[in-house]
């Protein structure tokens, strides 16, 4: 799609594209024709520190670890010292379970199990024993496909499992809270928060959801 606005189109900027990865790999192309993008999409992985395409590429939601940074700190002061990490095996999600781990064990906490999960995993009945058999405070979750997250949650309820769980965003879009509500109840979640201001951002705010809800 950006290959097209920018080679047959002729934008001369582009703003929007939510899917990371995508954006990412359009981002590219937006460089090399000194096409302006600013998007919504959170940097991915490798994203923060590639200065190749920072001239014309702009998010305006923070880098990706930032969130797993900010679950660490509230864990040691509101969860507890022992942690269980739980994280799919997709680069988005490793790179939040990298930081979290880093920056719980920085701030004194200690990790007693640490375990990857596939992203069309459905089965966990053997992972829940375990993380049962822990004791540990609480559990952390890194996630980028919501649906084998929520299976382990309701999994682990089905268990009679207790565990405190902290997550990243994943886990608390509209549609999938919507979806699960039941089985999130008590899952504490890190998202970033936009507090619009003034005039002209609540204006800009408004004009790009109609032109999202359009598309949709």
């Amino acid at each position: 799609a950006a290959q097209k606005l920018i080679t047959i189109d002729k934008v001369y900027y582009i703003l929007g594209g939510v899917c990371p990865q995508e954006v990412s790999d359009g981002e590219r192309v937006a460089q090399n024709a000194q096409v302006v993008w600013i998007s919504p999409a959170t940097p991915t992985v490798g994203e923060t520190y590639s200065e190749e395409i920072v001239d014309y590429t702009f998010h305006t939601s923070p880098a990706l670890t930032l969130a797993a940074t900010v679950a660490a700190r509230h864990a040691i002061s509101a969860l507890g010292k022992t942690a269980v990490v739980i994280s799919e095996n997709t680069e988005q999600a490793q790179a939040l379970r990298n930081e979290f781990s880093k920056s719980f064990i920085e701030s004194g906490g200690k990790i007693v199990f640490d375990e990857t999960y596939a992203h069309d995993a459905t089965n966990f009945k053997t992972l829940g024993t375990k993380i049962k058999s822990t004791k540990a405070d609480f559990m952390y979750i890194a996630v980028y496909t919501p649906q084998p997250a929520v299976a382990l949650i309701k999994q682990l309820r089905d268990q009679k499992t207790s565990i405190k769980i902290l997550t990243n965003e994943t886990l608390f879009t509209e549609d999938v809270v919507v979806q699960n509500k039941q089985i999130l109840e008590g899952v504490v979640g890190v998202r970033e928060y936009t507090e619009l201001v003034s005039l002209e951002a609540k204006t800009f705010a408004e004009k790009y959801q109609k032109i999202q809800e359009a598309f949709t």
